[in-house]
């Protein structure tokens, strides 16, 4: 039985490093149904593609680096000398790209096109173990590389959703980090700071004056402010 990696265990799979010459972490689908997928963890779903491949296509391995099951566990797929190392090994996830890739696949994707969205065949747990593994893979190799999907290089669907745009949706900024966010409040300090400024050296009609405009300047960037934070909900939840 295939041994089963947990999210929290994924660093465990990194002691020799990354080999220099690898460039790319490539992502694929299984194809598979989830009826097929929903009841194996990981190390089953190695096992079987295992055979898949080496049996049916009369491959050395299995193709893949490793798995992600829908709970998000990882298992490692191909290991020629049998040092629990995948890294550095040399798959078969894409004819002419394999060489400076390491690939990775998700269980699922059955009947998927390659616009859809990833959450419409992978669970939270799977895409979030897949972005944490990426981490983990560029963190030990202690560079950038270049993250694509199978059918960037292919006329196929897998992994049945556009992995760039995904990828680069890294983690949305807070509310706190964001520019206009942080403009607005610095300008809403500097009317306030303005008018409290220009009402001490005015009397009567002038200190209402003053006071109007101020109160209407505040209102506009409180409005900004607003409009701000509900697009960047908005953002979020699609």
């Amino acid at each position: 039985m295939t041994k089963v990696y947990k999210p929290n265990e994924f660093e465990t799979l990194f002691k020799n490093g990354i080999p220099a010459h690898k460039t790319v972490i490539m992502v694929h689908a299984l194809a598979t149904q989830r009826s097929w997928g929903i009841s194996k963890d990981a190390g089953q779903m190695v096992d079987e593609v295992t055979n898949w491949h080496v049996k049916d296509r009369g491959w050395r391995d299995i193709g893949y680096a490793g798995i992600f099951d829908y709970n998000g566990n990882f298992a490692i797929g191909r290991d020629l000398d049998n040092d629990n190392d995948p890294w550095e090994e040399t798959g078969a996830g894409a004819r002419g790209h394999n060489t400076n890739v390491i690939h990775l696949a998700l269980a699922g994707g059955h009947g998927g096109n390659e616009n859809d969205k990833p959450e419409e065949h992978y669970s939270p747990e799977q895409l979030a173990a897949l972005r944490k593994m990426i981490n983990l893979i560029m963190k030990r190799a202690g560079r950038q590389m270049w993250v694509r999907g199978h059918n960037e290089v292919a006329a196929k669907a897998c992994p049945c959703f556009q992995v760039k745009p995904w990828w680069e949706n890294k983690k949305p900024r807070s509310i706190a980090q964001s520019k206009t966010m942080q403009g607005g409040a610095v300008a809403a300090v500097g009317t306030g700071t303005t008018a409290v400024t220009a009402v001490s050296a005015l009397d009567g009609n002038a200190q209402m004056i003053v006071l109007v405009f101020s109160g209407i300047a505040l209102l506009g960037v409180a409005y900004l402010m607003r409009a701000r934070i509900k697009d960047w909900f908005e953002k979020g939840r699609k």
